[in-house]
Parts: C-alpha cells; structure tokens; sequence
C-alpha cells in the first residue's frame, strides 16, 4: 500500500519523477552492475540466434552474459530457453532456477515476467520427467502479478498435461477448459480436452471436442480421424505425443511430420 500512496503522491508531476528516478537507478546499476550494458547487448545478440534457431551461436554468447552479470535474471532466464529449445532440460531448469534465486532488491527493467519465468522452468521440469517438481511452478505462474494472457494459456496448458501424466484427468479437463473459456478458438485446448475425456472413459465427449477441432483445424491428416472405427488418438502412443509437444511449441512441420507416422498405422 505504501508503494501505491508513493506514486501517487508523484501523479501531478510524473515526468520529472520519471527523471529522477532514472538517474538514481542508472547510478545504482552502473555501481552494482558495472558490465550491464555490455550484458544487455550480449543477451540481445543471444535473442537473435535463438530467433535464428542457431543453439550454439546463442548458448555461447548467453553464457558471457551470465558470466559477466551472474545477478542479472534476464541472461539466466534467455540461457534456459536456448537450452529449452536445443532438447537439454536439465541446463535449462538449472538456468531458470538460477534467474528465480535473483534477489527482488535487484532491478528488473530486463524485459522478463516473472510469470514466464516460472512457466519455461515447469515445462523444463515437465518435460524432463520432473512433474512433481513441475507443478508447483505452473500454479506460481498462474498467481503471478505480471502474468499476460500468453503465461496463463501456456501454464494451464503445461498445467493440464502434467495432471494428465499424473492420472488426475478431471483436474486436467479443467485446465483445458479454463484456457477455452479465454480463447474458444484454441484447437490445441479443444485437442488436450479430447484426449483427457477419451483417456477418461468419456467417449462421447472425446468425440465431440475431436470435431470441433476437424471443424477449427480441417487437415486432411485431422480429417482421419472422422473415422467411427477410431474415434480418438490413443493418449499412451510416441509419436502422436510428440506431434502434439512440437505443435504446442510452435515447430508446426516437426508437428505434422510425427503425426502422419502416427497416423500411418491407423485402422
């Protein structure tokens, strides 16, 4: 509350506020962190090669930033997507967790929501087999005060998965559905949803989330799976996991590569 009645005490007059407070933080920062802006360049030059999908180039050029500015989260955060996305989860949760134990007292105009933040570690954790160690940092993102709509669709989502892996499929179903409610159109969620209903018994229900996908998503591969003879995708197969993973991710054609194996060998 304190913080609250400080700014506002500062409303008539927020440029020169703005101006002050400036001053004395780049004062404080050039003291407590005198590599920053070296730092900043380097984890901007690390974001080009992520974008680039270059996993050395960035690893290499993430590692001096930490190096130069380990009290920094924003290179430690950048380090453990690149580690996330080259397949090495384990460096990733290392990074992550190393950017959640930045003290608060440092500055954070870096750019990184600590609801992200808490996101990429659980889907590190999630995805290495960890989900015990996962699930309390999906719901971490979930309450986060910074959390935007992109951190709550993407910790539900991770949220819903981990419970599925767990058995809890009810609890799953929710998530699923608590990301519908926020964006009906998502075919992933209506996808997840199917999956828990059908691993859940509950046939007739998979069936219909598996058709309003077909009906937002058309493909001829999703077209298949009209078929009465196989109403849903059996949750327990390799590669049907792995397309979803890739198209969750984003990796829309390693996405589709998997699902046609998978849908190959369908009856």
């Amino acid at each position: 509350m304190l913080l609250f009645l400080g700014v506002a005490a500062w409303a008539g007059e927020p440029e020169d506020y703005d101006e002050q407070q400036s001053r004395d933080e780049s004062f404080w920062l050039r003291v407590l962190h005198p590599h920053r802006d070296r730092h900043r360049a380097l984890v901007k030059e690390g974001r080009v090669w992520l974008a680039a999908r270059s996993w050395p180039k960035a690893i290499s050029v993430l590692e001096e930033a930490v190096t130069l500015e380990p009290s920094l989260r924003d290179g430690h955060y950048w380090l453990g997507v690149v580690y996330h996305r080259a397949g090495r989860l384990e460096e990733c949760a290392r990074s992550i967790t190393q950017a959640l134990e930045v003290p608060e007292s440092v500055p954070a105009r870096d750019g990184v929501r600590w609801a992200a933040i808490q996101a990429e570690l659980a889907w590190c954790l999630a995805q290495a087999g960890r989900i015990a160690a996962a699930l309390p940092h999906f719901l971490a993102a979930l309450t986060a005060d910074d959390a935007v709509e992109l951190d709550l669709e993407r910790a539900r989502l991770g949220l819903g998965h981990s419970y599925q892996a767990l058995g809890r499929l009810a609890e799953a179903a929710e998530e699923y559905k608590r990301v519908l409610a926020a964006k009906p159109q998502s075919s992933l969620a209506h996808l997840w949803l199917a999956v828990a209903y059908d691993r859940d018994g509950q046939s007739a229900r998979a069936v219909r989330e598996a058709e309003i996908v077909l009906g937002l998503d058309p493909t001829p591969e999703l077209a298949r799976l009209r078929d009465p003879a196989y109403p849903f995708v059996p949750a327990e197969d390799e590669d049907y996991l792995r397309g979803l993973a890739h198209l969750v991710a984003g990796r829309r054609t390693l996405g589709i590569v998997h699902l046609r194996r998978f849908l190959s060998r369908a009856p």
